[in-house]
């Protein structure tokens, strides 16, 4: 990406490095937990700038099920599956105790989603 004696041209090579990473198209995100943390990366307007969208939020709570986040709906988590069946999804948070979050983690595994991101 550079060339001896004249260094490197940083706006290029920064460019150069987010097409190797993959920051240059859209990652769908679910999270796993829509208690305080999980609604805290919810809201975290940044994600977006950088191409990680959050598509879907998930909780056992009953209570939370219905509401919404920044226009996303709260689902119950044994919505999990369908709905990885109907949306491409390509990161999970974990954002749940983390006595859960191995069994979450291998669900998610198991439906395709590879990429985890575990705040457990």
């Amino acid at each position: 990406f550079g060339q001896q004696g004249y260094g490197y041209n940083v706006k290029y090579l920064y460019e150069e490095i987010g097409k190797i990473l993959g920051l240059n198209q859209q990652h769908n995100i679910i999270v796993i937990g829509a208690g305080n943390l999980g609604q805290a990366l919810a809201n975290y307007v940044k994600f977006e700038k950088l191409g990680f969208m959050i598509i879907g939020l998930f909780d056992v709570n009953p209570a939370l099920d219905g509401v919404t986040v920044r226009g996303i709906k709260i689902r119950m988590l044994d919505e999990l599956e369908d709905f990885c069946r109907e949306n491409k999804v390509d990161i999970a948070a974990l954002t749940m105790p983390k006595e859960k979050a191995d069994a979450i983690a291998n669900r998610l595994v198991g439906l395709g989603i590879h990429a985890i991101w575990n705040f457990a």
